[in-house]
């Protein structure tokens, strides 16, 4: 039995975790963009409900 690992299965592997890295990168960045409106809304929210 071989445990030898080929340039090319390596390099698969490789890129698909490059992938998989990419794609939770661009997940997290929607998901702060998210955020981050939605923490701006409130303190408008918030700068209303203390006005008299």
């Amino acid at each position: 039995m071989s445990h030898d690992k080929t340039p090319l299965n390596d390099d698969s592997l490789e890129d698909r975790l490059e992938k998989i890295i990419q794609k939770e990168k661009e997940k997290l960045d929607s998901l702060e963009q998210k955020l981050t409106e939605l923490m701006n809304k409130l303190e408008k929210y918030s700068k209303k409900d203390k006005q008299p």
